[in-house]
């Protein structure tokens, strides 16, 4: 199916037409020649050790029908066999302006998700829920930034009425960007964390930096935001349509959680109570952390229309995305917690928490460093480390310089020095932990992506 013509190509970036006809057509848009497809358009982006312009012959020869190239690029004879060539100012634009193009020319509801700790996990569940009477289209994995937004919004159908669309940043502005791309109807968020504070510097920068999302909202707009979270009373006064708070603890939440269950490695039972009526829910992932994400879940259903029973079968086909609290069971009868993807001390606390909640003879906590935590980093380790031996957790491995002061600081908190081990290199903590592990011993696995936690595996297979 034909996705754009040249000419609305050219429309949507303001293009100049090198070569090509304004009538033909592209069936798609591919950034990586690795995977193009006959008849698409190939936008070649840079970054500071690539330049995609090096594989424009190689994307002709992958039969890509039309190239989007930057101004005064030099054309060779191999790159003028394209069918159609245009020349944008910057290519990433490019693909952004196409983006939004093609949002607009379907125009579902948008839903923006944003947070320090659950955004891909609140999107899963809340595409599922929503996916009961509405199409749905959902961020690809975790294709939340300037790249992958416009990637995910381009594969939007017709048939589509929603699209639920994760947004993450490093640094202000940049969801405000994501928000020129895809102007939300309705934004989530899902709590206010130390996260990339090297580039923020305070909870006050992150706060600002999420609330980029909030103020994209028109007086029509809603916003789902954590009653509970004490950084909510400044992202409030962003908003200039309606509030919608849920939350456990604060009585001021129009959705509250009630009687969280675990169910194990199976999921997490809890009952949620609106208007003077109670619901029992359920969702088939660990952690009673995940009550609280499936709260922004059930909040949007309601909001678009759905009932208990269609919100209810979506939370219970939740999947969860990979290296989030994936659970595997190696051949040798040993499980993972794969929570691998990445880490911030919020989330690190939940992780831990559901080590301490599943079965296993022996427990143990595999962690690496947690990355862009500016000041707090030294005192968010240290706080791991007490966590660790307040849960009972049996054994404590770190990777990493600054996870070693995690392992310091379990030995503190009294902690025995045949349960703990630093290291700085993958290898050898695998090679330790191998010697220790048995048949029904449990082991999470987590750390920011950096860390590549999720190798460990490999190791401790082979």
């Amino acid at each position: 199916m034909s996705l754009f013509t040249i000419a609305e190509i050219l429309t949507a970036t303001g293009g100049r037409l090198i070569k090509g006809n304004t009538s033909s057509q592209v069936d798609g848009v591919s950034i990586d020649t690795r995977t193009i497809k006959p008849g698409e358009l190939f936008i070649p982006l840079s970054g500071e050790k690539f330049d995609g312009h090096d594989f424009l012959v190689n994307a002709i020869q992958k039969q890509a029908s039309t190239l989007i190239i930057r101004e005064n690029y030099s054309l060779n004879d191999e790159v003028l066999k394209a069918e159609n060539i245009i020349s944008v100012r910057d290519c990433l634009m490019a693909l952004q302006d196409l983006a939004n193009y093609h949002l607009n020319k379907i125009r579902p509801k948008v839903v923006g998700i944003t947070g320090s700790t659950g955004k891909t996990t609140t999107k899963e569940m809340v595409a599922s829920v929503l996916s009961q009477r509405y199409g749905v289209l959902k961020t690809l994995g975790n294709y939340n930034n300037e790249i992958g937004l416009p990637l995910s919004i381009l594969n939007l159908k017709p048939n589509q009425q929603i699209a639920v669309l994760e947004m993450g940043m490093s640094g202000l502005g940049e969801i405000k960007r994501l928000t020129e791309i895809a102007p939300p109807n309705l934004a989530i968020v899902t709590n206010i964390g130390v996260t990339h504070l090297e580039k923020l510097g305070s909870i006050e920068g992150i706060v600002q930096a999420k609330g980029e999302l909030l103020e994209a909202l028109t007086t029509k707009g809603i916003a789902v935001l954590n009653a509970d979270d004490p950084q909510t009373n400044k992202l409030i006064p962003k908003v200039k349509g309606k509030i919608f708070l849920v939350g456990e603890k604060n009585e001021r939440a129009e959705l509250r959680l009630l009687n969280i269950k675990s169910s194990g490695e199976h999921g997490v039972n809890f009952s949620v109570s609106f208007e003077n009526k109670f619901q029992d829910l359920f969702v088939p992932i660990p952690g009673k952390h995940n009550a609280i994400n499936a709260l922004f879940a059930v909040a949007t259903g309601l909001i678009l229309g759905l009932n208990f029973e269609e919100i209810a079968k979506g939370l219970s086909e939740v999947k969860a995305e990979k290296m989030r609290l994936n659970l595997v069971k190696s051949s040798k009868g040993i499980r993972f917690i794969n929570d691998a993807y990445n880490a911030n001390p919020t989330s690190m606390i939940a992780a831990l928490e559901v080590l301490s909640e599943l079965d296993g003879n022996r427990k143990f906590a595999v962690l690496g460093d947690m990355l862009e935590l500016g000041q707090y980093a030294e005192e968010a380790h240290r706080r791991i480390g007490r966590a660790v031996v307040e849960r009972k957790i049996d054994y404590l491995f770190t990777l990493g310089e600054f996870a070693g002061l995690m392992a310091e600081e379990a030995l503190k908190a009294g902690a025995k020095a045949e349960t703990v081990y630093a290291y700085n290199s993958r290898e050898e903590l695998a090679k330790t932990l191998k010697k220790f592990l048995s048949p029904g011993d449990l082991v999470l696995l987590k750390g920011s992506r950096g860390m590549g936690m999720e190798e460990i595996i490999k190791y401790l297979e082979n």
